[in-house]
């Protein structure tokens, strides 16, 4: 479980469209892979200040490496966000602060608290990650938002491999106000495409499926924003077998693509031109190229993929 180069980007172009504040929960510890000089080349790029100059050094993930004096997870947020930061774990092997198998129902005194949840890669990693992802959004509060980095294709060591669509049709069925969905392409140079299930064949609107055709390890990204009206129980029928019942999978789908939220997009390297979709429907859009030239001096290129 970790913030990477991508991850960390991908937080702070939310962050400069809607600021994260409060009470942020994390899925277990995090490892930071991305150095404080990292960061502030990427702060730097958003224009946004840093709010702390504390960094505590890890020295409790697994996947740490203490000869590079990587920062904690808690100071990661804090340098850029108010905020407080929690963890949520099976066990306190990596020194979280709340107990509780995601797995199982969630106790009254975890409900609708939290204004930004983060999962690094939990997801794919436990037996019943429906009833994970529906905890975890009623852990949430109205208002609140959620960002997971989940394998969908690919990596030897997860538990479960998970869809663009089975985020895109949890957050659409439980009536959730916003949501957006990445994949990350693994190649030798990381690559991010945006999936939007918004088709139109004949003029007519359609909701169609990512259907990935890519030889790399894939993830996905999905950040979600909760509504007044959301809910966190409402399981999801896949495309197939909906028998022509496209609502509200469809009408969300619309709102989704019409969303002011901005679509993801590096600003530490150029934009990349038109490109050939991974997808066989076409729903996947390239938005961010890491072998393309830099747009900042001091860009780096994200790592291989992490464990």
């Amino acid at each position: 479980m970790g913030i990477d180069y991508i991850q960390a980007e991908m937080l702070l172009h939310e962050h400069a469209y809607k600021p994260l504040h409060g009470k942020v929960l994390t899925v277990g510890r995090q490892t930071v892979s991305v150095m404080p000089s990292q960061l502030t080349t990427l702060l730097n790029a958003y224009n946004l200040p840093r709010k702390s100059d504390l960094i505590e050094i890890d020295r409790t993930t697994v996947h740490t490496h203490l000869n590079l004096d990587q920062m904690t997870d808690s100071s990661f947020f804090t340098s850029f966000a108010e905020c407080t930061v929690q963890a949520v774990d099976i066990s306190d092997y990596e020194g979280a602060e709340i107990l509780h198998d995601i797995g199982l129902p969630v106790p009254a005194s975890l409900t609708n608290q939290f204004d930004f949840i983060y999962d690094g890669s939990t997801l794919d990693n436990v037996f019943n990650p429906a009833q994970a992802i529906a905890n975890l959004s009623s852990m949430l509060r109205p208002g609140g938002r959620i960002l997971l980095h989940n394998w969908c294709s690919g990596h030897s060591a997860a538990y479960v491999l998970l869809s663009p669509d089975w985020y895109m049709d949890f957050f659409s069925l439980n009536n959730y106000a916003d949501c957006k969905v990445y994949v990350v392409e693994y190649c030798a140079v990381p690559r991010v495409w945006h999936y939007d299930p918004l088709v139109v064949y004949s003029g007519q609107q359609g909701y169609e499926c990512s259907s990935i055709e890519s030889p790399s390890w894939c993830a996905v990204i999905c950040l979600a924003e909760k509504g007044d009206q959301s809910s966190s129980h409402v399981n999801a029928v896949q495309k197939h077998y909906r028998c022509g019942k496209v609502e509200p999978y469809l009408s969300n789908a619309v709102k989704y693509h019409d969303s002011p939220r901005p679509i993801f997009h590096s600003r530490t390297v150029l934009s990349p031109p038109p490109t050939k979709s991974i997808s066989t429907f076409n729903t996947l859009r390239l938005v961010c190229d890491w072998s393309l030239p830099a747009s900042t001096p001091a860009a780096v290129v994200p790592p291989a993929p992490p464990c």
